[in-house]
């Protein structure tokens, strides 16, 4: 008799599927969760990504297109003008080095002709910059002999918008890098007339 209410007791419980919703959910909302989480994070890195691309490419145009640059006034307005670009993103981890870089002539006497070094420099949000007339290798063929090129070079460190949580405790900040190479649009250089450079017109070279 007790084998019998055991048995019909089993039975009836296995054919009771009341709460079976709540234990599928239960199962299948931590995959969802995390689909959730990761489509959010990988729109939001491929946005940042672009807006990034967007600020680079900006400097460098806004640099080439001038004949002339102050430290003083004009580059700090480009600066300005990037960060309202990129805004409104946390600017902290961004930082822009703006070069021109030079082909030494043929003539030159104190670089080897045909060398590519900086001509002047500028830091944007604190980037380390190169000193002038310090070698910087180039592509060969990038930069014609005896001319000049821009050159922009982006850092940026994304951090994941979730890398503090409990539920990723382990995802690592990024770091990323870009470089606009251009060429100054109005002469075969971009003069920087602010000191230590003072070069007034692409015909004072320093470092040649």
């Amino acid at each position: 008799m007790y084998l019998r209410l055991l048995s019909a007791s089993l039975k009836s419980y296995l054919k009771d599927h009341r709460g079976i919703a709540s234990v599928e959910f239960g199962m299948i909302a931590p995959v969802l969760a995390f689909m959730m989480i990761g489509a959010v994070e990988v729109g939001r890195a491929t946005v940042t990504s672009r807006r990034f691309d967007l600020v680079t490419h900006v400097i460098g145009d806004l640099v080439s297109r001038d004949k002339t640059l102050t430290g003083a006034t004009d580059l700090p307005a480009i600066s300005s003008a990037a960060q309202l670009i990129w805004s409104p993103y946390p600017i902290g981890n961004l930082k822009f080095q703006v070069l021109q870089i030079r082909n030494a002539a043929t003539t030159a006497k104190k670089i080897a002709p045909n060398t590519t070094y900086v001509d002047w420099s500028y830091s944007f949000l604190g980037a380390s910059v190169p000193t002038q007339c310090s070698l910087y290798p180039m592509t060969a063929g990038l930069v014609p002999q005896g001319q000049a090129a821009i050159v922009v070079n982006g850092t940026y460190t994304y951090t994941p918008l979730f890398s503090s949580s409990p539920i990723f405790p382990n995802v690592a900040s990024v770091n990323w890098a870009r470089t606009v190479v251009l060429s100054p649009r109005q002469d075969i250089c971009v003069s920087f007339t602010d000191s230590p450079f003072n070069e007034a017109n692409c015909g004072v070279v320093t470092c040649e």
